[in-house]
């Protein structure tokens, strides 16, 4: 569970590691899967930290 930045950056590197990426950010074109996974991770740090609902 992702309950602050610190987390939020470990489920990124592991995200990362484990799709093989390299770089610090998705690049604009490609890599659909690691950009969702990024916006999945944030919007998981979001509803933890700011009480956001379903």
């Amino acid at each position: 569970m992702i309950t602050d930045k610190k987390s939020l950056k470990e489920y990124l590197e592991a995200d990362k590691i484990a799709l093989g990426m390299k770089g610090k950010k998705p690049p604009i074109f490609g890599h659909e899967v690691w950009k969702y996974e990024v916006a999945l991770r944030h919007i998981e740090y979001y509803q933890n930290t700011h009480g956001g609902g379903y």
